[in-house]
């Protein structure tokens, strides 16, 4: 997925995650490195599992809302990396997150309205894929 121009890469930018994002393990597998994280929240988005996979996606939806983690300090190459990684499926959207310090302005993966259909009724637990799926998943990441 390559970021349209209002979504260019910008040095220093900030990437709310919400799913396997969320995991040191994978944020290493994908990047190389983990850090620095806030918690954040965002709202007026919903979290669901992807029919036929472990990950989830998001989509707006009014009174919902998604927690996750604000990773901030990344590159226009990391930034590039992960849009590889994330994949057609998804957009990296301009979007504000609620975090301790207050607002924040970041970047999120959000499905592309082609692909909303595969978003299922069942929400997507990160304690569950912790135990059910990371470490297969981390694999996954690192082989490319």
């Amino acid at each position: 997925m390559s970021a349209d121009k209002n979504n260019a890469p910008r040095e220093g930018s900030a990437l709310f995650a919400y799913g396997t994002l969320t995991f040191d393990e994978v944020m290493v597998a994908v990047l190389g490195r983990a850090g620095p994280a806030l918690d954040a929240t965002l709202e007026g988005f919903e979290r669901r599992v992807i029919r036929g996979a472990t990950y989830p996606g998001i989509a707006p939806r009014d009174g919902a809302e998604v927690r996750g983690r604000l990773w901030t300090g990344l590159s226009a190459a990391e930034l590039a990396r992960l849009d590889n990684f994330e994949g057609s499926m998804y957009r990296r959207e301009a979007v504000v997150v609620r975090t301790a310090d207050g607002p924040r302005e970041a970047m999120a993966y959000v499905i592309r309205p082609p692909y909303r259909w595969m978003l299922t009724s069942h929400r997507w637990e990160p304690q569950t894929f912790r135990a059910r799926s990371l470490a297969a998943y981390v694999e996954r990441a690192r082989d490319g």
